[in-house]
């Protein structure tokens, strides 16, 4: 499986049908390229296949975002933290919205674990 195969399979089981091939190329492009710098190696090792299709599908979900193409394509519903009967009132748990909770997915998928890639760093002379 290749890297862009693997993005494309993450994007789609996020239930994002219509993606941007160019964008998603960019995005496969740039994590490839923070991998290679970070391990000081010019190829991704195969065993962080994943960690680059994580990177780069959460780069390609941020430029999507910052382009207001996520509108609508991915719906958010509040939490509810509290019901009132009377007086109908609802209150909704900010901090712990699915918005929140996808947005905090999509940043850890951007900024792998450091034990992860430290792994396979490789020395420069």
């Amino acid at each position: 499986m290749t890297a862009k195969k693997a993005a494309e399979n993450k994007l789609i089981s996020l239930g994002i049908e219509d993606i941007n091939i160019e964008l998603l190329n960019i995005s496969i492009a740039e994590a490839e390229m923070y991998i290679c710098n970070f391990c000081n190696t010019y190829s991704v090792p195969q065993e962080l296949l994943y960690t680059w299709a994580d990177m780069a599908c959460g780069k390609y979900l941020t430029m999507l975002q910052a382009m207001g193409g996520l509108d609508g394509v991915i719906d958010f519903d509040g939490a509810v933290s509290s019901i009132s009967e009377g007086d109908v009132s609802v209150s909704l748990d900010s901090a712990q919205s699915p918005e929140a909770v996808f947005w905090t997915a999509v940043s850890g998928w951007c900024n792998p674990d450091a034990q992860t890639l430290l792994r396979f760093r490789r020395l420069t002379w």
